[in-house]
């Protein structure tokens, strides 16, 4: 992995390394400096051309606020899986290889956008070291998501569900009706909603802090 950038001012030193096409590794931006291990799927990258984690009108993307929460951040956007057969274990390994992720050995997964869940879909049963998966889509399409073999918090954006959508115990599903797009917690995106973002965020911590002693 080569490093390609870093931010000064008030953040900690931010290291940024690209593993491969479509996959970078951001290491914690926490005080301690070190922190467990996550994948974000993400529609577009968190990084901007300028090597740089984006902020844009006082918005954080998601690489930058989940790095900010304590974790070592693996982000995957699309193009990954037109470059490598299997972009997932390459973040995996990536994670477990990188100084500043401890513990490693216990990976959650946070899929900001359906479609590419579909895509890592395959991967996702073969990776021993995922602990929990957090996934943003919509209640129509709920039931066309195959059951997860680890627990999984879903966030459904429109009609509110009832706990009869749940499939297993390991499922756990939260309902955002005042919204109708699953790129709602998709910063910079025209359908993000910095309140329901927000709500989602908060609940997506506490459950990965039960899975995988989260920071």
């Amino acid at each position: 992995m080569g490093s390609i950038g870093e931010v000064s001012g008030s953040l900690p030193y931010t290291r940024i390394e690209v593993v491969t096409h479509g996959v970078s590794v951001v290491h914690p931006l926490s005080r301690k400096g070190t922190g467990p291990g996550i994948i974000l799927l993400v529609s577009e990258s968190g990084i901007n051309a300028g090597s740089q984690l984006r902020i844009e009108h006082g918005v954080p993307s998601a690489t930058m606020k989940w790095a900010e929460e304590g974790y070592c951040v693996a982000e995957v956007v699309p193009e990954a899986w037109s470059a490598q057969d299997d972009p997932l274990k390459e973040a995996v390994d990536a994670l477990k290889q990188a100084i500043n992720c401890d513990p490693a050995d216990r990976i959650g997964l946070v899929c900001y956008d359906y479609n590419i869940y579909n895509l890592a879909a395959p991967s996702i049963v073969k990776l021993s070291s995922l602990a929990g998966i957090v996934l943003y889509t919509t209640s129509p399409d709920l039931a066309s998501l195959a059951p997860s073999p680890i627990p999984i918090a879903i966030h459904a954006a429109g009609a509110s569900v009832s706990p009869a959508t749940e499939r297993n115990k390991r499922e756990k599903v939260y309902s955002y009706a005042t919204t109708t797009s699953h790129l709602f917690a998709t910063p910079f995106h025209p359908k993000f909603s910095y309140a329901d973002e927000a709500v989602s965020h908060s609940r997506s911590l506490t459950f990965l802090k039960k899975v995988m002693d989260g920071p």
